[in-house]
């Protein structure tokens, strides 16, 4: 009990601050979550799974603590940044007539979101990929810092997710609404989400044309959605620990 109660101040601390450096320093940013674009460098927040693993070291930082977890975007990839990587929109999207540089990208099937990642990961030489299930849902519930709210966020659906309700069936740019407690916006509703599932490809989240009422049935069911599909979309996530020395001082592998 005292060892996790220990971990969760230290993560409390270290979410608290790179939350801020995520917003405000650019340069860090580029180092932490590498994503980027002509314009800037993607938000992303770096979720704690809570999993440790104790170590004696004699590196020149004295390791004390390895502490699992991974960076996730604050909001749904968007059409630019699709467009930086794959160079174009799919034809499906511009036809519907929903396009917008901070809107989310849709009307993608899995192997061109595979091959988007691949772009990605040569340019930053990291490892951005759709997340599982597990992953998704941790970081929708709020983590470690989770609430326990019933959406993502919020009791009340209209505070977090974009419906029939409030609007008007047409996607919206990502973070207008209320971010759940780690930082993260439009989980319940906006875009359904591609995830991963024992290998699979499925869909998590409500979308704009839900009704408020069958959002949580949503996360729920993990029904296998036919793709490519207008109202599905995905964000992408990297792991990475952090590791804490006997100065409770944090270092990235």
């Amino acid at each position: 009990m005292k060892k996790r109660l220990l971990i969760c101040i230290l993560m409390f601390g270290a979410t608290t601050e790179l939350l801020a450096q995520n917003t405000v320093n650019p340069i860090l940013r580029e180092f932490t979550s590498g994503i980027e674009s002509r314009d800037c460098f993607y938000h992303t927040v770096w979720v704690c799974t809570g999993d440790t693993i104790e170590i004696d070291s004699t590196d020149k930082y004295n390791i004390k603590y390895v502490i699992d977890g991974f960076w996730i975007t604050c909001t749904e990839i968007t059409q630019n940044y699709w467009e930086w990587y794959m160079h174009s929109l799919p034809d499906a999207l511009t036809n519907l007539a929903m396009v917008g540089d901070s809107l989310p990208i849709t009307c993608v099937s899995r192997a061109e979101v595979d091959a988007f990642c691949h772009q990605i990961n040569i340019s930053v030489k990291q490892e951005w990929r759709l997340p599982t299930r597990e992953e998704w849902l941790f970081a929708y519930s709020g983590g470690l810092f989770s609430e326990g709210y019933t959406y993502s966020g919020s009791n009340h659906p209209d505070y977090v997710a974009w419906t029939r309700r409030n609007g008007s069936k047409i996607p919206k740019s990502g973070g207008l609404l209320i971010a759940n407690e780690l930082g993260i916006y439009d989980m319940t509703g906006n875009v359904a989400e591609m995830v991963v599932s024992d290998g699979k490809t499925i869909v998590l989240g409500g979308n704009i044309d839900d009704e408020p009422k069958t959002l949580d049935e949503n996360i729920k069911d993990y029904a296998e959605h036919s793709l490519p599909n207008p109202l599905v979309g995905f964000r992408l996530v990297f792991h990475q620990p952090i590791r804490i020395n006997k100065y409770n001082e944090r270092f990235f592998d």
